[in-house]
């Protein structure tokens, strides 16, 4: 594996990973020690997931929406 694709790895996940390789493993295993106090998601990766919360909740809201106006067309 070169040095490039090593940045890439601690980005993202790379879509070369073999789970049955054990150098693969053991890379992953170093990017992030969830039993590291230290090794916590930062600022970014939060604001990532309230992101995703937020679309989620208008996502629901307007599918709830779209199945109201449904019903209400068909008459039930």
């Amino acid at each position: 594996m070169d040095e490039e694709e090593g940045r890439y790895l601690s980005t993202v996940p790379s879509p070369h990973f073999d789970e049955n390789d054990s150098d693969d493993i053991n890379r992953a295993n170093q990017e992030c020690d969830l039993n590291d106090p230290e090794d916590e998601p930062g600022p970014s990766t939060v604001d990532i997931l309230d992101s995703n919360r937020d679309y989620m909740q208008r996502f629901d809201t307007a599918i709830a929406a779209l199945r109201a106006d449904m019903l209400s067309l068909s008459g039930i």
